[in-house]
């Protein structure tokens, strides 16, 4: 079954600031890479955790997280708005094992694929995570899902990120969980949210569209 972890990338520095990390498009990367884990986490049986509330870089702790069988550093990549696409980073000294390649091939589904990237021990090359791991005997690897700062890139990350949550942790453990389903009151009653009323049908659909691609489940009725 394996125990696996997933730790999303920058966030909460020892002085208690936040590192928010690459920013584009109006999204900044730490709040997606933990948004990412959370939706991942619906997923997930027991056999996977997630450091989402702390930089691990940071707190210099990557050391500290034995027993994995393996560890997946989540990131958004960012340069000059015309680079896209999804890569997954490994040690110099390794060649992709299983579980990089099945990344990849999630993410080459939405987005342009640009391979895997291997980092050297070389100073401004160097992972300092990645290296511990090295050190240490952990499998890991650090995924950049797509640019954040590239427009198309997060048009279709958005579309698309509670399907790319579940293939991940399918990737990772070779399963994936249902959902918890809705919360009720005592009496099993749903509470639904109204947002317009429209005289076309067509002006309906494309609220519904764009409720959809916000990560809202949404559907048009009439009446």
């Amino acid at each position: 079954m394996g125990k696996h972890l997933v730790i999303a990338g920058h966030g909460k520095q020892p002085s208690g600031r936040i590192d928010y990390g690459a920013e584009g498009n109006g999204y900044k990367e730490n709040n997606l890479t933990k948004e990412l884990c959370t939706l991942m986490d619906a997923y997930a049986g027991e056999e996977m955790s997630f450091i989402t509330d702390h930089d691990v870089y940071a707190y210099r702790t990557m050391g500290i997280h034995t027993g994995w069988d393996s560890i997946t550093e989540i990131h958004f990549n960012a340069f000059n708005t015309q680079s896209y696409g999804c890569e997954v980073l490994i040690h110099a000294d390794f060649e992709p094992d299983a579980l990089d390649k099945k990344l990849l091939a999630v993410l080459d589904t939405y987005f342009v694929s640009r391979g895997f990237k291997k980092r050297s021990t070389a100073l401004g090359n160097r992972i300092e995570n990645m290296e511990v791991c090295k050190t240490k005997g952990f499998n890991y690897r650090l995924v950049e899902v797509c640019f954040i700062d590239n427009a198309n890139d997060m048009k279709v990350y958005q579309a698309n990120k509670k399907a790319i949550a579940m293939g991940l942790v399918e990737a990772i453990t070779g399963k994936v969980q249902t959902p918890a389903a809705p919360d009720t009151d005592a009496t099993g009653s749903l509470y639904r949210v109204q947002v317009g009323a429209y005289k076309t049908k067509g002006n309906a659909d494309k609220m519904k569209e764009k409720l959809k691609t916000a990560g809202f489940d949404a559907v048009v009725v009439k009446g």
